[in-house]
């Protein structure tokens, strides 16, 4: 296996009959340079930046044990090509009427077609080949090479991020499972509580104003409290909803939240990021189920419960029917949905970074760890990036990611409210304008 120009321009010339504007992309990333090495065996492979591209010894069992775990199906997609064997697997599959193959990097796919014939596949009239880069959101049935995902260009980041996304939440809802018994004695302990506190279906359009400001607990806020303390000169001042681990900063500097949310169970009165309550009298609690007892008790002003869509909480639906909000992973989803809840038309999200600052995960935090972040991957070795407002590469988390995620998807689902965003420190959001823009 050595690189073959003459092998790149045949592959290219069966690939414009598939796609003609991708095959002269292709020709233009031909050139760029890869860390890339001959990987010799009883079948030859390549490593790309240490990522070896498939089995160096059977790549063709490989591709079948791979197709042992897609679905059968009339249409499936593939992420990355691999050396082409998978596709070339899939296509014997008689029910297949449509392949769809997804590039994640054109260089990588460059080096390829320099590499093996691929035209069998290309030239398939069921294949459809195309770049990630141009979707939005992943389509199923699909598989995708791992080497490819790990070696995706900066086009490909944000279906790079929903590929990762999808892995962390099977994961989670393993973890989730092992948890369960704990997480409803969680619920039980909470009961007195649930019965005696209102739902929030009794928060539904009350609002007297249609604007909101959701703040979240991410690094930009110290920057932007003079953003949010501004707002107290409007006539008509926005509800102010505040995520836990924002309201003691907010408090510091004179802002009472209109309603602080809390939804997660690690939560305690003794949180560094947490006001004192009694500072906060004004102000009515949201809280979930899963919430720490001790907290809900010492809270001093009204206090509001609601249910999620976790099957969690199935039971104590039908003993104490209450409303429920959205979560997507985050308190700071439970929180706009409390906004819209409320009747609000208008959404400005500050602190909704889901990223780092330097250092930081959390405003007023310089050092430690916090609760819940005890296994975060430091900053400084983050090996996850997102875009921040300004189109550069910022380190993060693979749970901020998926949090940043469920809030885009929120956001295209509900195309009736505004959403604005106070900063561009952070993640981009897409489907958020930035703060500077509204009138």
């Amino acid at each position: 296996m050595e690189i073959s120009q003459e092998l790149f321009y045949k592959n290219c010339l069966k690939l414009e009959s598939a796609n003609p504007q991708l095959a002269t992309d292709v020709k233009s990333h031909f050139q760029t340079k890869f860390d890339f090495r001959i990987v010799r065996g009883l079948a030859n492979t390549i490593s790309v930046s240490g990522k070896q591209l498939s089995s160096r010894h059977n790549p063709k069992r490989e591709a079948e044990v791979q197709a042992s775990f897609i679905t059968e199906s009339k249409e499936i997609y593939l992420y990355g090509v691999g050396l082409g064997y998978l596709s070339e697997n899939l296509l014997t599959r008689a029910q297949l009427s449509k392949l769809n193959i997804k590039i994640l990097n054109l260089s990588l796919f460059s080096l390829v077609l320099s590499l093996r014939d691929q035209g069998t596949w290309i030239s398939d009239e069921r294949v459809y080949i195309s770049l990630a880069s141009s979707d939005l959101d992943l389509q199923t049935p699909y598989f995708a090479f791992h080497p490819d995902v790990l070696l995706a260009d900066d086009r490909s980041q944000n279906i790079k991020n929903l590929l990762y996304i999808n892995n962390c939440d099977h994961f989670s809802k393993k973890q989730f499972k092992r948890n369960e018994s704990s997480l409803l004695k969680r619920v039980q302990e909470n009961h007195a509580y649930i019965e005696r506190d209102k739902g929030v279906e009794h928060l539904r359009n009350i609002s007297s104003t249609q604007e909101a400001i959701v703040v979240g607990a991410g690094p930009s806020l110290e920057l932007n409290i003079p953003k949010i303390q501004s707002y107290r000169f409007e006539k008509q001042q926005p509800i102010i909803i505040s995520v836990g681990t924002a309201s003691k900063l907010l408090v510091e500097n004179g802002i009472v939240p209109d309603y602080v949310v809390i939804v997660d169970k690690d939560i305690s009165i003794s949180h560094p990021l947490v006001a004192d309550f009694s500072k906060m009298m004004e102000a009515s609690l949201l809280y979930s189920p899963l919430v720490q007892p001790d907290l809900i008790k010492a809270w001093y002003g009204d206090r509001y419960v609601a249910y999620s869509a976790s099957p969690l909480f199935d039971k104590v639906k039908e003993i104490f029917p209450k409303g429920s909000l959205f979560s997507g992973g985050s308190v700071i989803h439970t929180a706009i949905d409390l906004a819209r809840n409320l009747g609000c038309k208008s959404i400005t999200l500050f602190g909704a970074d889901f990223a780092y600052t330097g250092t930081q995960t959390h405003a007023g935090h310089e050092s430690g760890t916090l609760t819940n972040y005890e296994n975060i991957t430091p900053a400084n070795q983050a090996n996850r990036w997102v875009k921040d407002g300004n189109g550069n590469d910022i380190p993060t988390h693979d749970s901020f990611i998926s949090y940043l995620i469920e809030l885009e998807r929120y956001i295209e689902r509900h195309p009736d409210i505004k959403f604005w965003n106070s900063s561009k420190t952070g993640a981009f959001i897409r489907g958020c304008n930035l703060i500077v823009d509204h009138a």
